[in-house]
């Protein structure tokens, strides 16, 4: 793991490397262009690497921003928060759901939920303030670097079209999601579980990439991270996962980036079908599984 000098010494130095490829961070009103900014990026970033790396699940989940807002989400994994929750509609939904359990403990006499996992940097979900490149990079060396796993929480949409294209699981509320602790490492002995997600993740490319921008979204590049770091993927019809392999590649902020570069990354939207390949390999070990027809 990476000392704090050690660990602002190397993102200083690919600070140019970080503000050409993502230059879109240097037009925010707190632009990472002025070196102090920059400066307290870095140091919210590590505070995340430090905490994550010490998760006490040693589980992240990884998904679109609206598993925030997700009262079983919450309540099983919690969220980072180790410099302030991102936004107030997470703040406030963690708040009310906390006084919806006490209240139900304390007044009605029903037997109380799971209370909810505490919000003290510890927790599986990203909800951070100083949301950077950077930061979510953070988040996934610092979970590899623990030894984590890794697994996709599918957003309340998601899970609707989960059950529209199998219904034999409208009835089970775990089908699609994560459980609380660790993923289920159960092996998929006849490909069900693999087959399911291959033809589930083929009809879902906003997952992937942006349909606004066309760009590449941020879960594609933690999927590369993965993917880089010689993270497996583990299928079941209950969810989809990621564990270290029996051979893990090293990977720090230096080769994340210059992998995602040789990749073309920094230029998500013309290296789409590559890029794509890629982390079609990794999840299916075939590069024509997925967004063959995602480039126009």
């Amino acid at each position: 793991m990476l000392s704090q000098e050690q660990f602002i010494n190397q993102l200083f130095e690919l600070r140019a490397q970080y503000r050409t490829d993502n230059a879109w961070v240097g037009s925010w009103d707190e632009s990472w262009n002025d070196d102090e900014v920059l400066a307290k990026f870095i140091r919210c970033a590590f505070n995340l690497y430090e905490a994550t790396a010490r998760n006490n699940l040693k589980l992240t989940l990884l998904g679109g921003t609206e598993i925030r807002l997700d009262d079983q989400y919450i309540r099983n994994f919690g969220v980072t928060g180790v410099n302030g929750i991102q936004d107030e509609s997470t703040r406030i939904h963690i708040r009310n759901a906390r006084e919806r359990w006490l209240k139900n403990y304390l007044y009605t006499g029903n037997k109380p939920p799971k209370p909810y996992a505490p919000v003290n940097g510890t927790g599986s979900i990203l909800s951070e303030k100083s949301w950077t490149p950077i930061l979510n990079d953070a988040l996934i060396i610092g979970a590899i670097t623990g030894g984590q796993d890794f697994a996709l929480a599918l957003t309340p949409e998601e899970q609707n079209a989960w059950k529209l294209m199998f219904p034999e699981d409208r009835d089970d509320p775990n089908t699609a999601r994560p459980l609380g602790g660790k993923i289920n490492h159960l092996v998929d002995q006849f490909g069900q579980g693999k087959s399911k997600w291959k033809r589930f993740l083929k009809t879902r490319k906003d997952m992937f990439i942006d349909p606004g921008y066309r760009n590449l979204r941020v879960f594609s590049r933690e999927l590369l991270g993965l993917y880089f770091a010689g993270y497996e993927p583990v299928f079941t019809s209950q969810q989809l996962g990621f564990r270290p392999s029996n051979k893990p590649n090293p990977l720090d902020f230096k080769i994340y980036l210059h992998k995602l570069r040789k990749l073309g990354f920094q230029n998500s939207v013309a290296n789409r079908r590559v890029l794509m390949q890629e982390i079609s390999k990794f999840l299916f070990d075939d590069a024509q599984a997925l967004g063959q027809d995602w480039t126009d």
